[in-house]
């Protein structure tokens, strides 16, 4: 995966930005909490109802898989 710096600089931004409306709304989850930000013309159950441990998890399992692909590739 290539990575642009545009990109890099706006993650600590972004995701600051997120952690303070989170925390304005902490019995939201995260699913919840970006659906209700983007509002998307189609709802989307898949990512409204996910719960942040199944979401998690995920993300680990995502993080060690594309880890290892980048040690390999």
């Amino acid at each position: 995966m290539t990575r642009h710096n545009a990109d890099i600089h706006n993650i600590d931004d972004l995701l600051a930005r997120v952690r303070e409306a989170w925390i304005k709304s902490p019995d939201l989850r995260f699913g919840q909490l970006i659906v209700g930000v983007l509002m998307p013309e189609i709802f989307c159950p898949e990512i409204f109802y996910i719960k942040d441990r199944y979401l998690r998890g995920r993300l680990e399992q995502w993080m060690t898989k594309n880890s290892e692909t980048n040690k390999t590739g």
